[in-house]
Parts: C-alpha cells; sequence; structure tokens
C-alpha cells in the first residue's frame, strides 16, 4: 500500500528513530522547544514514509528539469528527491519544522485528498505525545546502524522500531541475524507510576 496505514505507520517509525539517534532532534523535541507536530513535519523533509510514487501518464509532450518526457510516457514521481530541492528546501535545518512547502503528501489534483493528510498527522501526534509521557526515558536496545529498512524503493520504513539482543527476528524477513520471541512492551506504564530509575528500552514493533 502506497497511502493508509502504511504510511502513517512508518512516518511514526521514523520520527521515533530520529529521537533517538539525532541528539538535535531529541533534545528540541523532549525539551519542548519544538512540539510533536513540527517534530512530525521535519521528519515530512528529512525521511519522508513515501518516497516515490508511480502510475502518472504524460499526457502531452512537454520537458521537466531539462528531460524530454513524450506523450504517454510513464512517470515515477520522486517525492523524497522532490524535498530536496534547494528552491524548497529550508536553508536552516532548524527551519524545516514550520515549512510545509515538502512534497510528502503530493501537490494538486493528484495530492493526497483531504482529511487524510490531517487524519494521519492526528495518529502520528498522538502517537508520539503518548508515547513521550509514558516512556521518557525511552532509549534504543541497538546501536544505529543495526536498525534495517524495509527493502523498498516507494515507501521508507523499518522491519522493527529497534531491536533487542536475542529478542528479534519474528518479523518477516528481518535481518538483524537474532531470532527469538518478543521483547514485552510496557505501554500501560505511565512515567509517575514507575518506579524511580526504571528505565524501558524500544525492543521491536510487530510486523507491519
Amino acid at each position: 500500500m502506497a497511502a493508509a496505514q502504511a504510511p502513517t505507520g512508518n512516518w511514526i517509525g521514523n520520527a521515533l528513530r530520529l529521537m533517538l539517534v539525532d541528539d538535535q532532534f531529541s533534545v528540541t523535541l523532549q525539551g519542548g522547544r519544538s512540539s510533536a507536530g513540527e517534530a512530525l513535519n521535519e521528519v515530512l523533509w528529512k525521511n519522508t514514509p513515501t518516497q516515490n510514487f508511480v502510475g502518472r501518464w504524460a499526457v502531452q509532450a512537454c520537458e521537466v528539469g531539462g528531460r524530454r518526457i513524450r506523450k504517454g510516457d510513464l512517470l515515477v514521481l520522486g517525492l523524497a528527491a522532490a524535498n530536496t530541492d534547494p528552491r524548497v528546501q529550508p536553508e536552516c535545518p532548524s527551519d524545516s519544522s514550520a515549512n510545509r512547502a515538502h512534497m510528502s503528501f503530493g501537490h494538486g489534483e493528484h495530492g493526497c485528498p483531504f482529511p487524510a493528510p490531517e487524519l494521519a498527522e492526528t495518529i502520528a501526534r498522538t502517537a508520539i505525545e503518548v508515547l513521550l509521557d509514558r516512556l521518557p526515558d525511552i532509549e534504543l536496545d541497538v546501536a544505529a546502524d543495526e536498525l534495517r529498512w524495509r527493502p523498498s524503493v516507494w515507501m521508507r520504513g523499518l522491519f522493527c522500531a529497534a531491536c533487542s539482543p536475542c529478542r528479534c527476528g519474528s518479523a518477516p524477513g528481518c535481518r538483524c541475524g537474532r531470532r527469538g520471541r518478543w521483547a514485552p512492551r510496557p505501554t500501560r506504564a505511565r512515567s509517575r507510576d514507575r518506579p524511580s530509575g526504571v528505565r524501558y528500552r524500544w525492543s521491536a514493533m510487530p510486523p507491519g
């Protein structure tokens, strides 16, 4: 799927990954200098879940970016590549949280239709806010370079949010090299209810 649940889930996962591997992003988000919504917008610039989109045919001959396109040519739309366009990309990385000129939802009559972008953002923002409230001490259980991306030219998302030693391998296609069962996830433990000094590790996400 190139819409609905898959990109929304990957949007959440990509935001959490950035929060756990990028110190500046984490401090800005958890320190309150950036809202969850602004942080999610920054993810759409840096690591949008829908990288490419296929299925558009040119209705007439034209030239785009110095390339000649003939009538009837099948086009692959590079949304992630479009977000690197220096004419629209924020000059300062910190400005990306407020700039919504990205192409992550497409544009025009073939863009993601209303109210889908608003619903996706509400779901993702709620997920991030609840997680930060309930598990403020969350951390990766493996090195960042051990995280494995799903092999796709269309979507950008992880096999597992973060794999714990001897607990991964249950997700289809997981390449972490470890096998075992899913780690328990204390999602109901709110920060005020946890014993002092208890920390939680982000171990795994069920297969999408």
